[in-house]
C-alpha cells in the first residue's frame, strides 16, 4: 500500500520547482536583468564547516555558489568567508 502512494504521488503531483506556495514570491519580469546596486557589497560568511565549505570540492560550498550568484545583481561584491571548521563536542 505505502509503495502504490509512493507511485501515486510522484506520477500525479507537479514537480516542485512549477508551484510557488506563495504567488508573491514569483520573481518579477527583469528582476534579476539589471543590478540591484552598483555600489560596493561585502558578503561575509560566519560559521562552522559548513560554512568554510568543508568536504565540498573548490567553489562548490554553498557560500561560494551563493556569491557566484549574486555576483550579476551585485557586480561589486565581494565575498569574506570567515568560517572556522572544526569541532568543540567530545
Amino acid at each position: 500500500m505505502l509503495l502504490l502512494g509512493l507511485w501515486a504521488v510522484s506520477r500525479l503531483s507537479p514537480p516542485v520547482s512549477a508551484t510557488y506556495a506563495d504567488p508573491a514570491a514569483v520573481p518579477k519580469p527583469g528582476t534579476f536583468a539589471e543590478p540591484w546596486t552598483t555600489r560596493p557589497v561585502i558578503l561575509v560568511g560566519i560559521g562552522d564547516s559548513v560554512t568554510a565549505g568543508f568536504g565540498a570540492s573548490a567553489g562548490n560550498s554553498y557560500f561560494d555558489r551563493l556569491h557566484t550568484a549574486l555576483k550579476p545583481v551585485l557586480p561589486n561584491l565581494q565575498a569574506r568567508n570567515l568560517a572556522i571548521s572544526g569541532s568543540t563536542s567530545f
